[in-house]
């Protein structure tokens, strides 16, 4: 259970950093830099979770990346208060390249490659390869 809070700190700070700059701020959020910035604490993380947890930094990460993208948008989007499968058109038309993604493939088939993609990844925590 701790190995898996601490693999959901990025998620957290990122749904924090992205509600404050969308609803208190009424920005648009950078983000080229909230992935970088997100990119960076999961290394971070990831790196402690080999070192308290034993599992490889492989591991961790891709666990860690499989929780925040199958979480991250919907929760986003109900901490908003809007629909959890919204799709941002954002401001002036400007949009993340995961919404355009989200856009164009549609909700049901990204929900599927997210959740086969959780899939995988806690398959590969769980055994030690």
């Amino acid at each position: 259970m701790k190995a898996i809070l601490l693999l959901t700190i990025p998620l957290i700070l990122r749904l924090l950093l992205d509600f404050w700059k969308i609803k208190i701020k009424k920005q648009e959020p950078d983000h080229s830099v909230h992935t970088v910035y997100t990119g960076l604490v999961m290394v971070i993380i990831s790196l402690l979770h080999l070192i308290i947890f034993e599992k490889t930094f492989y591991q961790a990460f891709l666990l860690e990346w499989g929780i925040f993208w199958m979480v991250f948008d919907y929760a986003l989007n109900l901490l908003r208060g809007l629909s959890w499968n919204y799709i941002d058109q954002g401001i002036d038309g400007k949009s993340s390249l995961a919404d355009k993604l989200y856009k164009k493939a549609g909700w049901k088939l990204i929900l599927m490659f997210k959740g086969i993609f959780l899939g995988i990844a806690i398959i590969l925590y769980l055994i030690n390869f």
